[in-house]
């Protein structure tokens, strides 16, 4: 398998995914809106139930700009909590008592109340991360990845990394390899020898002209 076919396929890859990134922007632009609305609209609801009048009645005005004063908020709160999205949230245990019953439904209650605060600050953060990610893709260096690749792809099984600068002399292994390392099943092993290779997916896809997943 020849250089440029390498080259054509990382360049045909590199062009779904940008095109995947920015139709998951656009779309989460078009939503965010609306999940802003809706978590304007859940916050106000809160605040009116503690800010009512002598007669009962909530004061409208006051929940209204208490309510504007705490979108800036979820904004910071979302931008605080993005390393914690991937931590574990639930007990996998089953309740075995009425009082876990209780503490799971409230718990149940307050995740979605969370939810539908969070989930306008979270599409934003998701449409601008996507659109990052569509320009660090523009931005590879696709002739240095298609070459490291083709290399890769050449053997059977992993390639030291001291051995790369002797077969491809101008190539800058330090900027290129974390570039190519966002391709799925390009595989690093730590060694001793640390080196590179790519899995049986990635090369069968190559073979048949597809995408990896």
């Amino acid at each position: 398998m020849d250089f440029d076919y390498i080259k054509a396929w990382l360049e045909r890859y590199n062009a779904s995914v940008m095109s995947k990134c920015r139709l998951c922007g656009i779309l989460g632009l078009i939503i965010f809106p609306i999940a802003l609305v809706a978590g304007f609209i859940l916050v106000f609801v809160i605040v009116g139930a503690f800010t009512t009048d002598r007669s009962g009645f909530p004061r409208v005005a006051v929940a209204f700009w208490i309510s504007l004063g705490v979108m800036p908020c979820l904004f910071l709160g979302n931008y605080l909590m993005r390393d914690r999205r991937k931590e574990k949230r639930w007990n996998d245990e089953s309740a075995d008592s009425v009082l876990d019953l209780m503490i799971l439904r409230y718990k149940l209650f307050f995740a979605i109340i969370g939810w539908v605060l969070f989930t306008g600050p979270r599409l934003l953060s998701w449409s601008l991360d996507s659109f990052r990610n569509a320009r660090l893709i523009s931005q590879q260096d696709t002739h240095s990845c298609a070459a490291l690749l083709w290399l890769l792809n050449s053997r059977p099984s992993r390639v030291p990394l001291e051995e790369i600068p002797t077969i491809l002399e101008w190539l800058n292994l330090e900027s290129t390899m974390p570039e190519l390392q966002k391709v799925p099943g390009v595989l690093y092993f730590p060694g001793p020898p640390a080196g590179l290779t790519l899995s049986t997916d990635l090369r069968s896809a190559i073979k048949n002209d597809k995408y990896p997943e």
